[in-house]
């Protein structure tokens, strides 16, 4: 509408953008201009300007704080598991083939993104005990830290199995996620078209 000169009917859209939505930065961004351009508008465009910045500066602000509890979350989150860790090696010392062990063992690692430290434990818990749900939802997470997708997709179809036969829904809901997302990465698409052209016709 304003590049059409109808400065008129686009003011009315953006004031009315801005009453509903009060945080909206392109509604006052606009009308600073369309103020100016109406002519003899040019204190409701400064005001308009002004509240265009304060908004950015008070979600600038607001994005801030956020960034900071969630930075402030996940160090709670790796100091307890540095602590379950110290427990759960101190278990393993004396039983090397304790399940929840070496699957909390596994978790640890993985929340303190040392994936490489993870996959043995895992696989031995999985070992161990081959329907634990939770140890394949464990492993494909490791897989997926060290960038091996394909292993990744394979572990949580193995999961989704064991998890669909026993009637574990909530860690099959989160594997099966992982899985839609993880198959639906271009570089996954791709694997499956190589495999499909090499295979035997």
């Amino acid at each position: 509408l304003s590049k059409e000169n109808q400065l008129d009917e686009a003011v009315e859209l953006m004031e009315a953008l801005a009453r509903i939505n009060p945080d909206s930065i392109m509604a006052y961004a606009n009308l600073s201009v369309f103020y100016l351009e109406q002519g003899g508008g040019k204190e409701k465009a400064e005001e308009a300007k002004a509240q265009s910045m304060s908004i950015r500066m008070r979600l600038a602000a607001k994005e801030a704080m956020q960034e900071h509890q969630q930075k402030e979350d996940t160090a709670k989150i790796e100091a307890e598991a540095i602590e379950r860790k110290a427990m759960f090696e101190q278990v393993i010392e004396i039983d090397s083939d304790d399940l929840f062990a070496n699957n909390g063992l596994g978790n640890c690692y993985n929340i303190l993104q040392q994936y490489q430290l993870a996959e043995p434990y895992l696989l031995k818990a999985i070992e161990i005990k081959p329907n634990h749900t939770v140890a394949y939802q464990e492993l494909g997470r490791t897989y997926e830290g060290l960038g091996q997708i394909e292993k990744a997709i394979e572990t949580f179809k193995r999961g989704i199995d064991v998890a669909a036969q026993k009637g574990d829904m909530t860690p099959l809901k989160t594997m099966q996620a992982r899985l839609d997302c993880l198959l639906a990465k271009p570089e996954s698409k791709q694997d499956s078209k190589q495999e499909s052209s090499n295979a035997p016709i």
